[in-house]
């Protein structure tokens, strides 16, 4: 991600710093960024793998550092308006020889001159100082309206939503895993409970909210409902679709498949099982389990 960041932050620099000279680099820069999305749009969906849990650190660096981009291209801005040279060529002095210095009339101290206050360039200066109070001083400026000004201040919010309960909360999606891995773990490990009766019947008696209300992320505290979790176990849930067509084990026998997957969630859950001291990790355990059941 932070590859994709850098050239994001590279283009909108070089189009800020550039784009009052050469106007182009804006449409470009239009055409990139939906480059740019679409190709991370068709990769997300058919390339990339799960990527790493990046917090909210990366995002505010770039973040703050955007903030820096209008300043410079308005600084730029005014530098290019208010150079005389740009605009006409009556201001071009001829060089008589090579070694001789080019005069380029535009220097820093007409900041504080008549001449560095003209149209057009005067409004680009202005809102470039604007911008570097708000940069530098924007905290304390908010703090001082609002003793002026109360009704400004934005105060703590208490956000009431009205969240269903947790089993109208699932998708169906999250219920159909739940669902199918209780069945496949009481059947398929000697009657090994993950939840209660009482709890599996509410979650098979639920439905999901009308107003589309449902947890997002992972929506169970088990192991194997983690993304991460199910792609270092290599376990297949048994609430896909023709599961065994999935695995591949070690022996000829076509109808044991699952039992690689179900060792998974036996040794998660050895703690649980009748008899642990019997078990071994192997298929011939998991075949046990499910004829003691």
């Amino acid at each position: 991600m932070h590859f994709k960041y850098s050239s994001v932050l590279n283009i909108i620099f070089v189009t800020f710093m550039y784009g009052f000279g050469i106007p182009d680099l804006f449409p470009i820069a239009a055409l990139s960024f939906i480059i740019i999305y679409l190709i991370e749009q068709s990769q997300l969906y058919y390339s990339y793998k799960q990527p790493p849990m990046y917090d909210e650190r990366l995002s505010q660096s770039v973040l703050s550092k955007l903030m820096w981009a209008p300043f410079i291209g308005i600084a730029f801005s005014y530098w290019m308006a208010s150079s005389n040279q740009l605009y006409s060529n009556k201001w071009l002095n001829p060089i008589s020889t090579g070694s001789e210095v080019f005069q380029a009339q535009h220097l820093m101290q007409s900041v504080f001159m008549p001449s560095g206050w003209a149209a057009p360039a005067y409004p680009l200066l202005l809102t470039a100082i604007i911008i570097q109070v708000i940069i530098w001083a924007g905290d304390s400026v908010m703090e001082l309206i609002s003793k002026f000004v109360p009704c400004c201040i934005i105060g703590d919010m208490t956000l009431d939503e009205d969240i269903p309960i947790y089993w109208e909360g699932l998708d169906e999606n999250d219920r159909n895993w739940a669902i199918e891995e209780e069945k496949n773990s009481r059947s398929a490990l000697g009657g090994l409970k993950i939840m209660t009766d009482d709890a599996f019947e509410r979650l098979k008696a639920s439905k999901e909210n009308e107003d589309g209300l449902t947890l997002q992320g992972v929506h169970s505290y088990d192991v194997l409902a983690n993304p991460n979790y199910l792609e270092s176990f290599q376990y297949v849930s048994a609430s896909q679709e023709n599961r065994a067509d999935y695995i591949i084990d070690d022996d000829d026998d076509e109808e044991n498949d699952a039992a690689q997957s179900d060792l998974v969630r036996a040794a998660l859950n050895l703690a649980y099982i009748h008899d642990p001291a019997g078990f071994k990790f192997n298929t011939e355990s998991i075949t046990r389990l499910r004829q003691s059941h």
